[in-house]
């Protein structure tokens, strides 16, 4: 990985995982999206990051609920979003109080600058295009890689 550092311009690296299908989504009927945006501006966050996203993607397998996420970054900006599909409101809220969620969040709020998380309804429980995500991202067109 390059970043941008003293002066010297490095292109933009973004990374963006596959869609990973979860335990529900063989299911069907509507789900419930969720896109979260986590800035990391500080580069000595990054083996925080990694244990506490290992953690939850080795925890997600067997999330009762979860139809499917992919994750997204661009590490040399700090700038790492998420993006999941659910069954519903109480599946997406018991993931977040489950205890890898909770220690992630309680380890990295120092490391970050203001997060965002934004839930829509969507009929279909197919894979979730980012493109369908930054539709939902009002007044934020330039946080998002393209």
């Amino acid at each position: 990985m390059v970043c941008t550092r003293r002066g010297v311009i490095a292109m933009p690296l973004i990374l963006s995982g596959p869609w990973v299908a979860g335990p529900a989504a063989s299911a069907s009927g509507p789900g419930l999206a969720m896109l979260t945006y986590l800035p990391l501006p500080r580069h000595r966050a990054l083996p925080q990051l990694a244990r506490h996203v290992g953690a939850i993607l080795r925890a997600l397998p067997k999330q009762p609920g979860l139809v499917g996420y992919t994750l997204r970054a661009e590490p040399c900006a700090g700038r790492y979003w998420t993006l999941s599909l659910w069954e519903d409101e109480a599946a997406l809220d018991a993931f977040v109080r489950s205890p890898a969620h909770r220690r992630a969040m309680t380890a990295l709020r120092p490391w970050m600058a203001e997060p965002a998380f934004i839930r829509w309804r969507r009929d279909s429980r197919a894979p979730l295009p980012w493109d369908e995500a930054w539709l939902h991202w009002p007044g934020r067109a330039g946080a998002f890689p393209r």
